[in-house]
């Protein structure tokens, strides 16, 4: 599979050689590690990491990235080795301009095209880095639990962004959630997923609770018993208040002054009314159900 991502040296170098020209220009703290010549120029030399350090000179520069390096991107996260190339870019420090929101879409797109093995790897990520950090700062570590936090953000940042338009990435995340909610000591509960019960079960009771507190942050829009798209907006209120007042007044002030031109129009214009109010409320409540048969 490495072979469908290779990239060819003509076509990497010049990227390489343009991201330490542009990071030395604009004096960034990172342009050491990027330079040619700099100790890590080995990990450089990897088409996975040379991938990774495109797409984050592309998004340090606000540019889109390279049509090759689109295509090696779909190909990589599509495939099982997607899962060292992805870590790589959530741990390491270079790659800051990667995940600052909004996120490049090109990235999203070739996540969300891959649901296999993605929403394992981003959902497993979080959580491990959530537990991680809690054993480094246990143990004194304070460079391993910073890094572990950097990653834990970082996985953050692309769950917000990938939640709302990747298909079973919030199932999957819910899934995790019902492994981590609070135990009746080393019990876990009847409704806790099995497969993720297995991943979380060697998890301390502090460790569970954390992860658990990263999960409910991501999954809060999803969990609210009325979207508050529908329930914030003044906008929707202000359209189905002023329906109803049409409805029982029997006037529409705004789009026919002048009053109704028979007694025919009335009745269709009252009916129309009270199936536009009917299949808000409707939706409102089938929203609503929907949140509510929702694993917490």
């Amino acid at each position: 599979m490495l072979a469908a991502v290779t990239l060819s040296a003509t076509f990497l170098a010049p990227f390489t050689a343009r991201r330490s020209s542009t990071l030395n220009a604009q004096k960034n703290d990172r342009s050491t590690h990027l330079m040619l010549n700099a100790p890590d120029v080995e990990q450089l030399a990897t088409p996975e990491a040379q991938l990774a350090d495109i797409l984050d000179a592309s998004c340090a520069n606000g540019e889109k990235m390279p049509t090759e390096a689109v295509t090696a991107l779909r190909s990589l996260v599509s495939s099982t080795p997607s899962a060292s190339w992805l870590v790589t870019l959530l741990t390491d420090e270079r790659f800051d301009a990667v995940f600052k929101p909004p996120l490049d879409y090109q990235l999203l797109q070739a996540i969300e095209a891959s649901p296999e093995p993605n929403l394992k790897l981003l959902t497993t990520n979080v959580a491990m880095s959530t537990a991680t950090e809690l054993v480094h700062v246990t143990d004194g570590s304070e460079d391993l639990a910073a890094a572990s936090r950097l990653t834990r953000d970082r996985c953050k940042v692309l769950l917000d962004a990938l939640l709302p338009r990747m298909m079973g990435l919030t199932n999957e995340v819910q899934r995790l959630r019902t492994a981590v909610v609070p135990w009746e000591g080393d019990t876990p509960p009847e409704s806790a997923d099995q497969e993720w019960l297995e991943f979380t079960k060697t998890c301390s009771a502090e460790q569970r609770a954390a992860i658990k507190a990263v999960l409910d942050e991501l999954l809060a829009p999803f969990d609210e018993v009325i979207p508050s798209g529908l329930w914030k907006s003044p906008e929707i209120w202000a359209v189905v208040g002023y329906g109803g007042y049409a409805l029982v007044m029997g006037q529409d002030p705004v789009f026919c002054p002048e009053g109704p031109t028979s007694a025919q129009a009335l009745v269709v214009a009252k009916a129309a009314t009270t199936v536009v109010l009917a299949a808000w409320a409707a939706y409102v409540v089938g929203e609503a159900r929907t949140a509510t048969a929702k694993p917490q």
